[in-house]
């Protein structure tokens, strides 16, 4: 299982690498139901409105009824030698976002599943997007976070990273914050796009970002989980593990949440929270 889970009411839904979508009773951990695809599942599913929707590597974007998984319609995304998806769909006011390996950031109506628009980039748009006052932001891996307008699909500005994006931005406080292949972490102004500053590991994976308070998280190929200042750029801390973290963090209650490579899940008190 690499998929994320969802949940929606009492049922918990989660795709696998056995290229299912699994349906699961929140209480009990009993399968419900389960729907097939052609191949693996590797993105967290969304659900809305009594539907959830997945994408699978069979380059499809699936909708099904949450209750029972009947399914309502299927999106073909992407070419065929490009057809597989790694983004997670995105819902908001009743449009569906998803990037495609050949390029791609489609809006799909989620009841209909029929396309609105697509935007076209220079290369694979594999991170999740993120959608806010009307706007969604994805990076790309030609290099650039984009900035649509959701109805419309307009650009409204881009960011050049200097290296691919595969970080589902994170936005707060009028702030966006994504990691970058080049083992960067990136803060611009999400009206404008204008950069605030960068942090910097060279030649380093950087997980996606989570944000607490005045600190931004994240796990690096270097073993770590670190702690930057939101505002100034600066590091406050690290945490070392005793392998990889790819994992995004997760931040509850002043408790920082990530796994580890080296088989753990971690659990770290925030500085100054009890």
């Amino acid at each position: 299982v690499r998929s994320s889970p969802t949940s929606l009411d009492d049922m918990v839904f989660v795709g696998s690498w056995d290229q299912c979508l699994y349906a699961i009773d929140a209480a009990t951990g009993r399968e419900k139901w389960r729907f097939p695809t052609r191949k693996e599942i590797w993105c967290a599913p969304a659900a809305s409105e009594g539907i959830v929707y997945f994408s699978s590597t069979d380059g499809n974007l699936y909708a099904a009824n949450a209750h029972d998984g009947s399914m309502r319609w299927i999106f073909k995304i992407g070419m065929p030698m490009f057809s597989w998806v790694e983004s997670a769909p995105v819902i908001a006011e009743q449009l569906l976002f998803i990037g495609s390996h050949d390029g791609k950031l489609f809006s799909i109506d989620a009841f209909s599943g029929q396309p609105r628009w697509s935007f076209s980039t220079k290369g694979p748009v594999d991170s999740s997007p993120h959608v806010a006052d009307g706007t969604v932001f994805f990076g790309g891996q030609d290099g650039y976070l984009y900035a649509l307008e959701a109805e419309s699909g307009k650009e409204k500005w881009r960011y050049d990273a200097e290296s691919a994006i595969f970080s589902a931005p994170t936005l707060v406080r009028g702030k966006l914050f994504f990691t970058s292949s080049a083992g960067r972490l990136h803060a611009i102004d999400s009206v404008t796009g204008r950069e605030y500053w960068t942090f910097s590991i060279p030649n380093q994976f950087l997980s996606s970002p989570a944000v607490s308070g005045n600190s931004v998280y994240f796990g690096s190929s270097d073993n770590h989980l670190y702690a930057i200042d939101s505002d100034s750029g600066e590091e406050l801390w690290r945490f070392e593990t005793g392998n990889q973290i790819f994992s995004a963090p997760k931040v509850l209650h002043g408790v920082i949440y990530f796994g580890s490579n080296d088989f753990y899940l971690y659990a770290l008190q925030e500085p100054g929270r009890h």
